[in-house]
């Protein structure tokens, strides 16, 4: 079976993406993205491209792109919207133009990682202005509006979280079609009182996560980030997964919020990017040539 997996090299603006194997799921709602490089302790980035729990690496904090780009991500520390909106709708054009000049299929995603506050002011009028295809608030970070919020709050519909605000908000404007996913912390991190409490343990997430997966618009979590997530959380050995069988203490954060999206998530297999090449045949019969596409696979 073969599946896409997104992989993205980024700058302090932009994400780009590649494509991997993993079960990117672009209509579902299971999917996990989460953050590398942003921290010098952290695993090659070979480690996660190949792990089945992981299904968009957003890349981060480096100097060079490496790989070939498949989709773009901005985020809220963009300061000129306009130009931004130019660009995405113009990267548009040339991700089609691409396709029709190389006979591909390929997807191109381009993904916004705004604050959580709505609208944000950095992002939201570039969300509206341009078109995304996923848009994963950072709902951490920001006490008013963060996932703790929510669960310090009892679930109560006057917490300050506000994913239903952010769907409602995608109804329209360039972005209509976009899927919305929770941003979470992948662990407890930083030195910030807010990141310190901001993370949630696997019952809290699984509650979050059932309470807003049936929302039209949710496409799975983000996690910040690999670093956090990768199995430096130690009490991740007292919850089970989804079948009942014990987690192992070599096990990540990720791996344990792609167990509780499984709950959710509708079956799915990526078809592999299709490509034709142009061939020349020639008959010595006439004084014509007669070009015909292959398709290689």
């Amino acid at each position: 079976m073969f599946s896409t997996k997104s992989l993205a090299a980024a700058t302090a603006a932009f994400a780009l993406f590649t494509s991997s194997t993993a079960d990117y799921n672009p209509a579902g709602k299971g999917n996990t993205a989460v953050y590398w490089g942003a921290g010098g302790s952290q695993k090659a980035l070979t480690s996660y491209c190949y792990d089945q729990s992981i299904d968009i690496i957003p890349v981060g904090f480096i100097n060079s792109f490496p790989a070939q780009a498949n989709g773009l991500q901005s985020n809220s520390m963009a300061d000129n919207q306009a130009g931004y909106i130019t660009a995405i709708n113009q990267l548009r054009i040339l991700f089609a133009e691409h396709n029709k000049a190389t006979g591909c299929n390929k997807q191109y995603l381009i993904t916004g990682a705004p604050q959580c506050p709505f609208p944000d002011a950095q992002m939201s009028d570039m969300i509206n202005g341009a078109q995304f295809d996923i848009v994963w608030p950072q709902f951490y970070n920001n006490p008013a509006c963060s996932a703790r919020n929510w669960v310090t709050n009892n679930n109560a519909g006057t917490s300050g979280f506000n994913f239903n605000k952010w769907q409602t908000g995608l109804a329209t404007g360039a972005s209509k079609d976009a899927q919305l996913y929770i941003g979470l912390l992948g662990g407890p991190q930083g030195t910030s009182a807010t990141y310190l409490t901001d993370y949630l343990n696997p019952t809290e997430a699984k509650n979050l996560i059932g309470a807003y997966a049936g929302q039209s618009k949710f496409g799975g979590v983000m996690l910040w980030d690999a670093v956090s997530s990768d199995g430096s959380v130690a009490s991740l050995t007292a919850y089970t997964y989804r079948n009942g069988s014990a987690i192992p203490a070599s096990a990540a954060y990720y791996d344990v919020v792609k167990d509780l999206l499984g709950a959710y998530a509708n079956s799915y297999t990526a078809s592999a990017p299709v490509c034709t090449t142009p061939t020349s045949s020639t008959s010595s019969s006439t004084s014509t040539s007669s070009t015909s596409s292959s398709v290689s696979t």
